[in-house]
Formats: structure tokens, sequence, C-alpha cells
């Protein structure tokens, strides 16, 4: 019986340190199923080009099958207008760093800085699980950095993020994400841990058609947002805050033969965004 226990706690002892060691090694296998921009997937469909009202407002470049460059132009100059421009660096397929930078601009005088100024940074911290990935973004021109803990489920999907600001670590953002068999996100929670009442509950509805940001890793304002997070288009945003208020905002779309987008048109009633309808065209 002695040498039956002493066994068993062999066993017990060998499988922590076996999941201690799996903490501190992740399978590089499971990070790259993660979802873009975590994991190694690359883009087969690449949108090139966002277009509105006929202006050039938004362009993509690629290397070895991932984003590697967004620019944004100003849509109100008469000649083109490079305003903003982010990097996406990588090491390995896995994801390194994003950094943006902008030109001072005044659009009465059509005035527009040739010198680009670093206002963010993103930094991708080395793995240390297989189901969760660390992200620390700076904000150099207001001075604040922010610690983002993302969270995923065993298909490699974000299922819950953590946020925190660095100087007030007490004010951390919880958000929850729940997902339907296609994988699409359909309810999303956001709380303050510091006061679980002040919650942000949103509903989303979706077509039945591929989303070109979803293996970008990066929308068309060049932030990881909703628009990311799902393999299909969201058409349906609900919101409701903690305070009774609520706020639809709808998304219409033409498609492409092949299925994508061409097309999408932004309505809603000024909740969270937009305060009046645009439209957008997408170009691969």
């Amino acid at each position: 019986m002695k040498k039956l226990a002493i066994l068993m706690l062999a066993v017990v002892l060998g499988s922590c340190n076996k999941e201690k060691d799996d903490d501190q090694n992740p399978s590089p296998s499971i990070l790259s199923q993660m979802q873009a921009p975590f994991g190694s997937d690359t883009v087969q469909v690449k949108l090139r080009q966002v277009v509105s009202d006929g202006q050039l407002i938004g362009e993509f470049n690629y290397k070895d099958g991932f984003v590697s460059e967004h620019k944004q132009f100003l849509k109100f100059y008469v000649k083109k207008a490079n305003w903003a421009i982010e990097y996406f660096k990588r090491a390995s397929s896995l994801p390194l760093s994003n950094e943006r930078l902008v030109a001072e601009f005044v659009p009465e005088y059509q005035y527009l800085s040739e010198e680009m100024l670093p206002v963010r940074t993103i930094s991708f911290d080395t793995p240390k699980t297989d189901s969760t990935r660390e992200v620390s973004e700076n904000y150099v021109s207001i001075n604040d950095i922010y610690l983002k803990k993302y969270f995923f489920d065993k298909k490699g999907q974000v299922v819950k993020l953590k946020v925190t600001k660095k100087n007030v670590p007490s004010n951390e953002i919880l958000t929850t994400y729940l997902r339907n068999d296609s994988d699409n996100i359909i309810q999303s929670s956001e709380s303050a841990v510091s006061d679980a009442k002040a919650t942000v509950q949103t509903t989303y509805e979706y077509d039945n058609h591929p989303n070109p940001f979803y293996k970008m890793g990066t929308d068309w304002t060049g932030y990881l947002s909703i628009h990311v997070f799902s393999p299909n288009n969201i058409t349906k945003m609900n919101i409701t805050k903690s305070d009774g208020t609520k706020g639809v905002t709808i998304f219409t779309y033409d498609y492409n033969t092949n299925g994508y987008p061409s097309k999408l048109l932004i309505d809603g009633d000024g909740l969270r965004f937009p305060d009046e309808p645009y439209a957008l065209d997408f170009v691969y």
C-alpha cells in the first residue's frame, strides 16, 4: 500500500510538472492556429484598398501572406494625402509589433506635414501558454500604456479580453465573447471589474459571406476591433448600456462573385457610431 501511495504521488507530481512545462513551453502548432493577428494563417484574398466617395482612404500592403503595412489617406484633400501609416512586424510567422505614425494636418488650410511621428506602438509578448497572449499598447503622445490579455478557446478563437491601464491597475475592463457554431461572436459583455454593474451588452448578427478582415488581423481603421474577430461579416449590432440606453448599427453589403464584400454601408442611431451613414468600397 505504501508503494502504491508513493507511485500515485509520483504520477500526480509528474502531471503537475508537465502542466507547468506546458505553460512555460506552449506548443508552436497550437499558437499557429490562433486567429489573426496572433496565429500564422496567411491572407488568401488580399484587400488592397478602401475607398470612400470615390477617394482612397486606406491601402494595405502584404509580405509573405501577412499584412505588413497600412496607409491611411485624408478624404477631404484635393491630392492624395497620406496622413497615417502602420507597420506590422513578425518573427517566425508570429506577430512581434505594430507601430503607428501620423502626420500633423489642418483641414481648413489643406496643410499636411511631411514628417510623421509615432503615436502608438503595440508589442506582442512572448507566448507563455497555449491559451493566452499578452499585448502592450503604448500611446506615446499621451504617455499611456494599456496591458491586454487575450484568452482563446481550443479552436484558437478569442473568448475573453482583459484590459488594464498600467498606472491604474485597479481600473480593469473585462470583455467576454460568446460564439455560435460558426465561430461568429453573437454576444459580448464588457464590464469594469471594480463596478460589475457598469456593463455594456452587445449582440451581433451576421451574413454567410467571408470577412476579409478576419485573417488580416486589423480592420479598415487600423485597429483590432470586433470586425476582425469573426469569420463572417457583421450585419447588425445591438448595444445595451447598464443604464438601459440602447443603440443599433446596421451594416449592409454588396458582394463580389467570390463572396467577399465589395461595398459596405454603415448606418445607425449614433449611440456608438456612426453619426450619419457612410459607405466604403473594397478593392482586392
